[in-house]
């Protein structure tokens, strides 16, 4: 997943109660892991499909299934949260995305920015590391959440990319509206909803 997914799925769950917070133990993980397989694609072969998406081999997630391995290496326990908490109380998370929707989404975070002006011709020669402290609007909260569903960061990155070129550069009038912003690395990207 990109970062920009990433920080709105943490945004998601932050929302959700401690009473709905994910298994904390690898065992009990991975026994929500397993639970989630077993429902979508049903009981055959489930293990199997559990320790693919981990990237793992299935007798490795049979050991923490049964609690025999304790303290996964820091990459696998990272994706084991990261596909636990993606899954984890679907319609509590779409309940808090809806509500999302409607309201404005607080941005932080830093980027490489690059701009092309189409009418001048100019163009950065070295992106810039940039912050950004935003407070986007629903019309664009709304479509940065469907690309959290869809799971689709380009999308995510071309609507934030969009609502800072329009909202910011092009508000300045003269040249800038035919000014575009290009991301490049994003280092890290935090919602508040």
């Amino acid at each position: 997943m990109g970062k920009i997914l990433d920080g709105l799925r943490r945004a998601v769950y932050g929302k959700l109660t401690d009473q709905q917070a994910i298994p904390k133990t690898t065992k009990g993980q991975a026994a929500a892991l397993l639970r989630d397989e077993k429902k979508t694609r049903g009981e055959a072969g489930a293990v199997q499909r559990a320790a693919a998406r981990l990237g793992i081999h299935p007798d490795s997630f049979r050991r923490y299934l049964n609690g025999k391995r304790k303290n996964p290496p820091a990459q696998i326990q990272q994706k084991l949260d990261s596909e636990v908490r993606a899954n984890w109380k679907p319609r509590l998370q779409k309940q808090v995305i809806k509500a999302a929707q409607a309201g404005p989404v607080r941005v932080k975070g830093k980027a490489e920015f690059g701009y092309s002006n189409s009418r001048s011709g100019a163009t950065t020669p070295d992106p810039r590391m940039r912050h950004i402290a935003e407070t986007l609007p629903p019309q664009y909260a709304t479509p940065l959440f469907q690309a959290l569903e869809d799971g689709d960061e380009q999308e995510a990155q071309r609507i934030l990319a969009l609502y800072i070129q329009v909202e910011k550069i092009h508000e300045a009038g003269g040249d800038n509206e035919y000014t575009e912003i290009q991301f490049g690395d994003i280092r890290f990207m935090d919602f508040d909803i």
